[in-house]
């Protein structure tokens, strides 16, 4: 996992979960973007399609632990059927779920 600064906004931080190295990853990520003081945590799942139990939990956690502090999670997901499947489980009330990092960053 990678962790870019959004240059529009040094608060936002983007993850980008290509090739991470699962769930455990993603979570070192936002936690050491959360550390930074980011108040908004952006994570790109990219293309990825099928559901993974443990990094839907990371992604909630993560969400409440980010608006109890005041920030807040956005998710990313290139996949219409990732983004239904958020939709569906609603954990796309406890982050935003879209189809670009623009959209997401904008949002």
């Amino acid at each position: 996992s990678v962790i870019e600064v959004c240059q529009e906004s040094t608060a936002a931080a983007v993850i980008d979960c290509a090739g991470a190295d699962g769930a455990e990853g993603v979570a070192r990520c936002v936690d050491l973007a959360f550390r930074l003081g980011h108040t908004k945590v952006v994570v790109d799942l990219g293309g990825r399609d099928g559901a993974d139990a443990e990094l839907l939990g990371v992604l909630h956690r993560s969400a409440r632990r980010m608006r109890e502090a005041g920030g807040r999670l956005a998710v990313v997901s290139a996949s219409s059927r990732y983004r239904r499947l958020l939709h569906l489980t609603l954990l796309s009330h406890a982050f935003g779920v879209y189809a670009t990092r623009e959209e997401a960053l904008a949002g």
